[in-house]
C-alpha cells in the first residue's frame, strides 16, 4: 500500500448481520426515494456502527493495530441488541450531509463502548471520550432531512471488528474480529 495523505481511517465498529443489513438497505432505498435524495448509497459491505475512531492515516499503522488488537482481546461482554428506530440527516454547514439511521443506545451498548474505550486508553492509545451517538450512515446528500420514525431495525451484536477504511475507494479492510462472549474474566 502506497504512502499518501492521511485520509484513511482506522476504527472499531459493529456490523449488522445479514438479515439486518438487508432491512437497512430496504429502508435506505425507501427513504432515498421518499426524500428524493441523490447521494450514492453506502454499500451493504460498508454498513456499520462506529464505536471508536483511532485516527486518520496514509497507510495501515501496524503498531496501533497491534495495541488495538490487544485491547480488544481484553473485552468480555455478552451479546447485546442494537436497535435503530429513526432516520435523519446529521447537520453540516456545507457539503454532503450524512443521512443515517439512529436510535437510543441501550445500556449494554453504552457499557461496551466505555469498556472498549478504557481498554484502548490502557493500551496507550488516544481515544475521543465523547458520548456515543449510535448510527449507521446510509448515504451522503446535500439535502437536510428532519428526524422521522422508522420501523425498528434490530440485530444482536455478537462480534465487533477493527476496520481500515480506504479513502475514496469505497471499501473497508477487515483487520480483526472479536466475539462478544458471555464468559467471565
Amino acid at each position: 500500500m502506497g504512502v499518501g495523505k492521511a485520509n484513511d481511517s482506522l476504527f472499531f465498529a459493529i456490523r449488522p448481520d445479514a438479515e439486518a443489513a438487508s432491512r437497512i438497505v430496504s429502508c435506505r432505498d425507501g427513504l432515498r426515494a421518499k426524500h428524493t435524495l441523490k447521494g450514492n448509497p453506502i454499500g451493504v459491505d460498508r454498513l456499520h456502527l462506529t464505536l471508536h475512531h483511532l485516527g486518520s492515516f496514509a497507510c495501515i499503522p501496524k503498531e496501533i493495530v497491534g495495541k488495538a488488537s490487544a485491547a480488544a482481546l481484553s473485552i468480555h461482554a455478552k451479546p447485546f441488541d442494537i436497535v435503530f428506530d429513526r432516520a435523519k440527516s446529521f447537520p453540516r454547514k456545507v457539503g454532503n450531509r450524512p443521512f443515517v439511521l439512529t436510535g437510543t443506545p441501550a445500556p449494554e451498548l453504552k457499557e461496551f463502548h466505555k469498556n472498549l474505550g478504557d481498554a484502548l486508553v490502557g493500551a496507550g492509545l488516544r481515544v475521543d471520550r465523547h458520548s456515543l451517538t449510535p448510527h449507521v450512515t446510509l448515504l451522503y446528500d446535500e439535502h437536510q432531512v428532519s428526524e422521522e420514525p422508522i420501523a425498528p431495525i434490530r440485530w444482536t451484536a455478537r462480534e465487533f471488528v477493527l476496520l481500515y477504511s480506504i479513502y475514496g475507494k469505497g471499501r473497508h479492510e477487515l483487520l480483526g474480529r472479536w466475539q462478544n462472549r458471555a464468559d467471565e474474566r
